[in-house]
């Protein structure tokens, strides 16, 4: 009676194998990424904590549940640096689940205000969870005054140029692949 089943057996085992192996190949997705980043706020997305227009990062959070982001680290290499602009955040901010907080890179240290400015020549930003492992990373090339540089679309692992960023909202405006963005032509 066994070798009857024997067959069935080593199929099941077979496919059980398949199946793990699947679902254990597959990258995970971080449950932070950077989502939306504009360091050249000329004039596009006021701060209304401070009246002003600053630089921005949109974090997103990939989970279902909410994350408390007291204690996470975000570094800031600007392009030719040798000394990043790190940020421990000390206050107690919260990620929405499936949500996005918007952090303001404008020198002010309080709440979601970062220490530190982003630089238009470019560099790299990352974020540290509370131990002191990397959650998301980004290079960011040479920056245009009010383009901001996303994920095309959300969830994606595309980045693209924005001249309409979306602050707090799905990247959904239209995107460009280079961040040299002409105004449209004038007829007369």
């Amino acid at each position: 009676m066994y070798r009857i089943y024997r067959p069935f057996i080593l199929v099941l085992l077979l496919l059980i194998c398949l199946a793990l192996f699947a679902h254990t190949g597959r990258a995970q997705e971080p449950p932070i990424v950077f989502n939306e980043i504009l360091v050249g706020n000329a004039a596009t997305t006021l701060d209304t904590d401070y009246t002003n227009f600053s630089g921005w990062i949109e974090l997103r959070n990939t989970t279902s549940k909410t994350i408390n982001l007291s204690k996470y680290r975000l570094v800031s290499l600007p392009d030719g640096a040798t000394m990043p602009d790190t940020f421990i955040i000390k206050s107690r901010l919260n990620l929405p689940a499936n949500g996005r907080l918007i952090l303001w890179a404008d020198e002010k240290n309080k709440g979601p205000h970062l220490p530190f400015k982003l630089d238009m020549d470019g560099g790299e930003l990352s974020l540290f969870n509370p131990a002191a492992n990397l959650v998301t990373s980004i290079v960011l090339g040479k920056q245009s005054p009010d383009v901001s540089y996303g994920r095309a679309p959300d969830n994606s692992d595309t980045w693209a140029y924005f001249d309409q960023p979306t602050p707090g909202a799905a990247n959904t405006t239209p995107a460009f692949a280079t961040r040299t963005i002409t105004a449209a032509p004038q007829f007369s």
